[in-house]
């Protein structure tokens, strides 16, 4: 079957309307040309494509009269894009843009400020930024914006569908926060007020810690000054232990009460810990000037803090000091709760002070000082004495006949100690304690949730007799710790209640009685102080009964 058109070229004319006669005469004679329908749909086509154009902002090179760029990309900078400007895409992250061109495909924002009056191609994507939408913005395509307001023009077109997950309600300002502080790499961002609220109280929570606890915050900046690089790596092993610890806690169940607990233990260290970092770095600027002995602590610490709050204001560096502030402080309390700060250097047991002074006196001329030894049983009138050799040289008296000195079942063996004798043992700090309270409270929890709101009698229907008992739960017997009375008088009921019911107020000013423990000297928590007891370690061998 041949071709109904010629061989030659097809010329396209500008012609009149035909008429539908004519276009079936034009079509019913085979020799004719086509040439005139086939004039009349190139001028449309041209027409439609000149439309396409127009409708798409003249994204043609030739169309465009500003200048065109392949795209913009600006990490923590300002730019603009001026009216006759034209771009592919535009990426900001963290900064702020102005945008009055056209840019043919996408826009993404990320932590900054778009301030739009232009024409965007295809879709608008912003993360935590603000966007400021002008009469004459246009958005072809959608427009998302996440954890960030929209202020649009009624005049302005954003797109097919617009999507907007803001933070609403008391969480607006915290939009703020991400947007110019968290992406900004600063914890502290210069136009957000509530942060500067929140700094500030904070702030005078420290202060008052230091006021009120000075010892807890001295011994941290002892820790500070004596082992700078021990803080720095124990505060490390804390915050990397902190979370595994908690999700144990949550996934025994039984531990989820102990969550509370670590969580205001945590808070305490922060608080101590951060006045002895500020307070440290304060004293070192003071003593730059020469002014660190005219100058009071609660100065430096306000000193130390301004510091650090200028040094949070500066983006990435912002958190890196906050950072590094916050493992120091705990590394120091750490230490300061443990007592490695300053150890004092170790004692013997087989000569203590008291043996040591009964011996020299025995052996020299001259006569044995007077010495106060508490809670020791005085000598036996038929204990036997120290005699002489056959030289007539004086021999030392034993272990025995020494005032004051350990006797020698404190090495290690099971056999009963009295009263008096316990309170020579090592006495116990925070840690320890806390371990075994663990333990008693795994033991108790099946009991304590059958008791729900009631399980504070649960706690004392164990810890009172057991304590009147032997001084000794199950927790404290695995740990080896035991409860005793300062007096040298063996535990009864009426202490171990005292003891029980002072625990609560020791728990009720968000644990502090409890810690007590670890920074006091005599390693006393609140509730030892009000009942007159200490936690001893008990030798190897030692059991309930």
């Amino acid at each position: 079957m041949g071709s109904l058109l010629p061989a030659g070229p097809l010329v396209a004319q500008p012609v009149e309307e035909p008429s539908p006669s004519r276009v079936a005469e034009s079509s019913a004679v085979p020799g004719e040309t086509t040439s005139t329908s086939d004039s009349n749909s190139a001028p449309a086509m041209k027409d439609e494509h000149a439309s396409e154009h127009h409708e798409e902002g003249h994204w043609e090179e030739g169309e465009h009269h500003g200048e065109r760029k392949p795209e913009i990309v600006l990490i923590a900078q300002d730019g603009r894009l001026a009216v006759e400007d034209l771009v592919e895409s535009v990426v900001v992250i963290g900064g702020n843009f102005v945008l009055d061109g056209s840019v043919k495909r996408d826009v993404v924002v990320v932590a900054g400020t778009l301030k739009l009056n232009g024409e965007v191609g295809g879709s608008l994507t912003a993360v935590a930024s603000r966007i400021e939408a002008g009469p004459k913005a246009v958005v072809k395509q959608e427009t998302i914006l996440v954890g960030g307001p929209l202020q649009a023009d009624p005049s302005a077109k954003m797109g097919d569908s617009t999507v907007v997950a803001e933070f609403a309600g008391p969480l607006a300002g915290l939009g703020d926060w991400v947007r110019e502080g968290a992406f900004m790499g600063r914890p502290l961002p210069l136009r957000v007020r509530w942060v500067w609220v929140a700094s500030i109280f904070s702030l005078l929570l420290v202060l008052a810690a230091s006021q009120l606890f000075p010892k807890p915050v001295a011994l941290s900046i002892q820790a500070l000054e004596v082992r700078p690089v021990a803080s720095f790596f124990s505060g490390m092993v804390a915050v990397i232990l902190l979370v595994p610890i908690i999700v144990l806690l949550v996934v025994s169940v039984v531990g989820i009460l102990a969550v509370p607990i670590l969580a205001c233990g945590v808070l305490l260290a922060l608080l101590f810990g951060k006045a002895a970092v500020y307070q440290f770095v304060g004293r070192n600027i003071f003593e730059k000037i020469g002014q660190s002995f005219s100058t009071g602590p609660a100065v430096m610490l306000l000193a130390g803090a301004a510091l650090f709050y200028i040094l949070y204001t500066v983006p990435v560096v912002g958190f890196l000091v906050y950072g590094l502030a916050t493992v120091m402080a705990l590394g120091a309390v750490m230490l300061a709760l443990f007592g490695m700060s300053n150890k004092p250097a170790p004692v013997m047991a087989s000569a203590p002070p008291a043996a040591e002074a009964v011996f020299q006196s025995t052996v020299g001329n001259s006569p044995a000082p007077v010495m106060a030894t508490p809670f020791v049983e005085p000598i036996s009138s038929t204990a036997p004495s120290s005699g002489t050799t056959e030289a007539g040289a004086p021999v030392p008296p034993t272990t025995e006949q020494m005032p004051g000195a350990v006797p020698s079942r404190y090495a290690g063996s099971p056999k009963i100690m009295s009263e008096q004798e316990l309170l020579l043992l090592p006495r116990v700090g925070f840690w320890r304690r806390l371990c075994a309270s663990f333990l008693d409270l795994l033991l108790l929890s099946i009991p304590m949730a059958l008791a729900g709101p009631f399980f504070p009698f649960v706690l004392l229907a164990y810890f009172i007799p057991m304590w009147a008992w032997k001084g000794m739960t199950m927790g404290s017997t695995i740990m080896g710790l035991k409860l005793v009375r300062l007096n040298g008088e063996p535990m009864n009921l009426p202490v171990a209640i005292v003891r029980s019911l002072a625990s609560f107020f020791s728990a009720l000013v968000i644990g502090i009685g409890f810690f007590w423990a670890g920074w006091d000297r005599e390693k006393q928590s609140w509730h030892d102080k009000i009942a007159g007891t200490v936690v001893v370690k008990m030798p190897r061998g030692t059991s309930l009964v």
